[in-house]
């Protein structure tokens, strides 16, 4: 008689969904909020007693549609590149070790370490992704909307230094706390709701 050896199953794990899907929908959501602000910003001053002029509410829809498509667009990028910095400066961990045979002790990353990661990612991160993101911008939106690239070029050149300081004096900071305390999965909605106010500048420079 013979018996036969039941062959363990190999349990497949799924993979995790990737967040991009979601990123580029909140990604709609939120730089339509930030367009449509940009675009009513008379109306808001009227309401709040900053202008006597009578404001009505605005809707420029294929401006709104432009806005939200690079906004798209561009989410897939940002994932990756946080993803990038996380890989390039990962977090250190912390650490076992056995003080006898039946004893361990974890010993916990410094703060001085943490820091060093944090702004390893902040550094690379305005150096290298803040310029090409406002460059890419002005190019970007002066493609959809139509212009030449003499236009563009001329856009960029008037528009990109004023940008990339205004950059500086916000971004660098907010990155701070994002890569300090922020979850990976959930830097790109951090910066996504802080970019809500940024946008709106960024929406107002493109349209003048």
């Amino acid at each position: 008689m013979t018996t036969e050896k039941k062959q363990p199953k190999c349990e497949v794990k799924a993979e995790e969904p990737s967040p991009i899907p979601r990123l580029c929908l909140m990604s709609v959501f939120l730089s339509g909020i930030a367009d449509l602000i940009a675009q009513n910003t008379d109306l808001l001053a009227s309401f709040a007693g900053a202008s006597s002029t009578k404001a009505v509410f605005k809707l420029d829809f294929v401006r709104l549609a432009r806005f939200i498509f690079y906004g798209v667009f561009m989410t897939p990028i940002g994932f990756k590149w946080v993803s990038l910095l996380n890989y390039l400066f990962p977090m250190p961990e912390s650490k076992v070790i056995k003080t006898s045979e039946k004893t361990e002790k974890v010993i916990e990353p410094s703060t001085v370490d943490v820091f060093q990661a944090v702004t390893k990612r902040v550094i690379m991160d305005q150096v290298v992704y803040s310029p090409f993101s406002v460059a890419f911008f002005f190019v970007g939106m002066g493609y959809l909307e139509g212009s030449n690239w003499v236009e563009i070029y001329s856009k960029l050149t008037e528009n990109f230094w004023p940008a990339l300081i205004a950059c500086y004096k916000v971004w660098p900071l907010v990155q701070f706390f994002n890569f300090f305390f922020v979850p990976l999965v959930l830097q790109i909605p951090f910066c996504g709701f802080v970019g809500i106010f940024w946008n709106i500048y960024m929406s107002l420079l493109n349209s003048q």
